[in-house]
């Protein structure tokens, strides 16, 4: 299985995680609904490594999904149903081991996430 980068949009034109604006979708991002959480997501074609999937969703001008929420990581669950592949998030403990860092803002996931969202 490829490893897919997945972005969120965060400018004006494609963001609807909360604002309620349109999803983007003529620049290939789609609207993904779970539950009652709804994200504006682009999935990658190719695989691509995880700085490299970075950068490519700043050039898109949004971010790697970072899901703050155990509702956002179960969207992430649904989508990679969906597509049958895995992806790259926006969350990582490469600061300091045990710490995830959403990649959006820095902010720490709420640790009472961690094992519910992963086994460690």
């Amino acid at each position: 299985s490829k490893i897919a980068s997945t972005a969120i949009a965060r400018d004006t034109s494609t963001f609807m995680l909360y604002h309620g604006r349109a999803c983007n979708e003529s620049a290939g991002f789609n609207t993904v609904t779970y539950g009652t959480t709804t994200a504006c997501i682009w999935m990658s074609s190719s695989s691509l490594r995880a700085d490299l999937a970075y950068k490519d969703c700043q050039y898109k001008k949004s971010h790697l999904f970072a899901p703050r929420s155990l509702d956002k990581f179960n969207l992430l669950g649904h989508v990679m149903l969906s597509y049958n592949d895995d992806v790259f998030v926006g969350l990582d403990d490469s600061e300091e081991e045990g710490v995830f860092r959403l990649a959006d803002d820095g902010s720490k996931l709420n640790p009472d996430l961690i094992p519910l969202m992963f086994t460690i």
